[in-house]
């Protein structure tokens, strides 16, 4: 079996974060505009993605991380060695993530939940169905997410300690998730090298 205990990924990026931004539930969110975040997991790159006039720096990647307010639209994305085409809508929630050298943009489903804990995952393991569960019951929050895909689920929130496990056998031990009413938690997985590593964020929009 793979374990990778939180000693062993408590790097920078395996800790949660809180990030300061608007609401996302408050006034000044345009039904015009599409809503895009860039999550860098090696903030000491210096890649920078241009969406349109907003630019995401991995030097700054807490800002990034939060929702920007763009034009819906085609948008030509160089990532790294990738070119990416991507085409954002009005009033739709996207989060580009860059891992393993790799960009991967998922659409997500909308924070209408204000009186519970919205908890979205992300499986970048490669070749891994991830299943993230409640250590001290056992119960599943999400069960079996294949590699490359992204879930949602709005959940009274919880004071327990979660773990995540794929059926090859890693074992990630993520702690308690920042979890609050009208809230947004982000879970991530991914490879850091041979290594599986765990970001927790909470999501807010940019302040325009």
């Amino acid at each position: 079996m793979k374990t990778v205990s939180a000693l062993l990924v408590s790097i920078l990026l395996s800790a949660p974060l809180t990030l300061y931004g608007q609401s996302l539930y408050g006034s000044g969110i345009s039904p015009e505009k599409a809503l895009v975040r860039v999550i860098f997991t090696n903030p000491n790159s210096d890649l920078i993605i241009d969406i349109g006039s907003e630019g995401f720096a991995a030097s700054l990647w807490e800002e990034g991380a939060l929702y920007h307010q763009v034009p819906p639209g085609m948008y030509f994305i160089e990532c790294g060695d990738e070119f990416l085409e991507i085409i954002l809508r009005s009033g739709i929630y996207y989060s580009l993530i860059i891992a393993d050298n790799r960009c991967h943009l998922f659409e997500d489903l909308e924070h209408n939940s204000p009186a519970k804990t919205q908890v979205y995952y992300y499986n970048l393991l490669k070749g891994e169905k991830a299943t993230l569960y409640v250590e001290e019951t056992g119960d599943h929050l999400f069960t079996a997410v294949p590699p490359g895909e992204s879930v949602q689920r709005a959940v009274n929130p919880l004071k327990k300690d979660f773990c995540l496990t794929t059926e090859n056998g890693i074992f990630l031990e993520l702690g308690q998730l920042p979890m609050n009413r009208g809230g947004s938690t982000s879970v991530i997985t991914y490879m850091d090298g041979n290594n599986p590593v765990s970001l927790v964020l909470q999501a807010a929009i940019k302040e325009s």
